[in-house]
């Protein structure tokens, strides 16, 4: 979960409970039998006690990093797919472009 934190840049909160799709069934069931009013009574209620995982700065500049090298990775893909190279081709004809460009 710190890694999900990391990676969105927001805080990410996880239920004490683990099986936490069948407490939503029985609160749809709770609901449609009338034992709550709404869904957000139902939930007031049955509210388990959170871990709350924030973001650790250094980790997430990390992961924007390599978010960036991933996406650069990916063009490089694309656009040598789309002259129809191979992957290491595409790769190779980039990086020479790349050379000439500077």
């Amino acid at each position: 979960m710190q890694r999900l934190a990391d990676t969105l840049n927001l805080p990410v909160e996880r239920s004490s409970i683990s099986e936490t799709c069948c407490l939503g069934a029985a609160i749809a069931a709770g609901v449609g039998a009338g034992i709550w009013k709404s869904y957000s009574d139902a939930v007031q209620l049955l509210q388990a006690p959170r871990t709350r995982f924030e973001p650790n700065p250094s980790s997430v500049s990390r992961m924007e990093r390599r978010y960036r090298h991933w996406t650069g990775v990916c063009v490089e893909a694309i656009v040598a797919h789309s002259y129809g190279f191979s992957e290491s081709d595409g790769v190779i004809a980039l990086n020479n472009l790349v050379s000439l460009a500077q």
